[in-house]
């Protein structure tokens, strides 16, 4: 069992939002990007000092958790977590999340959340993202960015403050009860190499336990993608 020893938070999260009426580029995993305007989603970024990098593989968890009950609390619809970093609603995604290290004169963590709110079915199949999604497509509520934003960092910062008390264990329960991902087929794709197997579990560690030839092999999610065999959960 690894040994979670709590940080000392030495600030307190801190959201820049997109500036209204421009457009807002991000960032995901494997240097990807895209951009929105201001009005048609929310996104926000807070920084964590005083952590571990051992533990910023964990945090995309945590945050997950917490921005999947903001959204629930605001939106009215249940929001699953796609591991390790997506919500998905009726199986499109309404919402990415990426956090990194970042090694200075002290260890931190940058956490940036990017949230569809009033984007169309038509707009995704325009911009040919059939698993795309929003709160106005998938939930029909159009909810105010800077408003959700003050659910999603009271969510977090409740989360974030159990996950450095207590580790990632004691998350876990809520974090399954909402995974789009366990107890299904899944598709690992390593560079160069794929394979099909079963979600079985997900580590304290925040690695994904999947069962591949009938052996159950630990997944990082810096190391692995895994794709929903028939979509994209």
């Amino acid at each position: 069992m690894p040994n979670w020893a709590p940080p000392t938070p030495t600030a307190r999260p801190t959201w820049p939002t997109c500036p209204t009426g421009r457009r807002c580029w991000r960032c995901g995993r494997r240097g990807k990007s895209w951009a929105d305007t201001a009005d048609s989603g929310m996104a926000l970024s807070f920084v964590l000092k005083g952590i571990e990098l051992r533990q910023v593989a964990a945090l995309p968890l945590c945050v997950g958790l917490a921005v999947s009950e903001a959204l629930e609390e605001a939106a009215g619809c249940r929001a699953e977590i796609k591991w390790p970093n997506d919500l998905v609603v009726g199986g499109k995604k309404v919402c990415g999340i990426l956090c990194e290290g970042v090694v200075g004169e002290e260890t931190a963590a940058v956490c940036g959340i990017g949230i569809n709110l009033t984007q169309t079915a038509e707009d995704f199949a325009r911009r040919q993202l059939p698993h795309g999604g929003s709160l106005l497509s998938e939930c029909g509520v159009r909810l105010a960015p800077r408003e959700l934003a003050v659910q999603v960092l009271a969510h977090c910062d409740r989360r974030i403050e159990q996950f450095f008390a207590r580790g990632l264990p004691s998350l876990l329960p809520a974090y399954r009860a909402r995974s789009a991902t366990l107890d299904r087929t899944v598709r690992v794709l390593w560079e160069g190499r794929e394979a099909v197997g079963w979600a079985v579990d997900v580590g304290e560690d925040g690695s994904l336990l999947v069962e591949i030839d009938g052996r159950v092999v630990p997944v990082c999610s810096g190391e692995a993608s895994v794709r929903g065999l028939y979509g994209y959960r």
